[in-house]
């Protein structure tokens, strides 16, 4: 995996323009450099399901942990719902 110097830094910038977002991942390119399937416009549920989950916010169902970038906000959401 090769990351340009400047994604971090981009990603940064990016979740200060947009508070709204708690999750982006990057854009993954392929070694010829064209554009890798990095996301899911559905929820995993939706294969078993007739579509209850299609109401839920957010416009990418769910970001491929090549490359992601949080809010604390986020992570201690989700640590807090963990069961000991």
């Amino acid at each position: 995996m090769i990351v340009k110097p400047d994604t971090l830094g981009k990603a940064v910038a990016f979740m200060d323009r947009h508070q709204d977002i708690v999750l982006a991942g990057a854009k993954i390119l392929n070694p010829d450099g064209s554009l890798q399937e990095s996301v899911s416009h559905r929820y995993p549920e939706e294969k078993f399901t007739r579509g209850e989950t299609a109401g839920l916010a957010g416009s990418i169902a769910c970001v491929l942990g090549a490359f992601m970038i949080a809010r604390k906000s986020l992570i201690t959401f989700i640590t807090s719902q963990a069961t000991p």
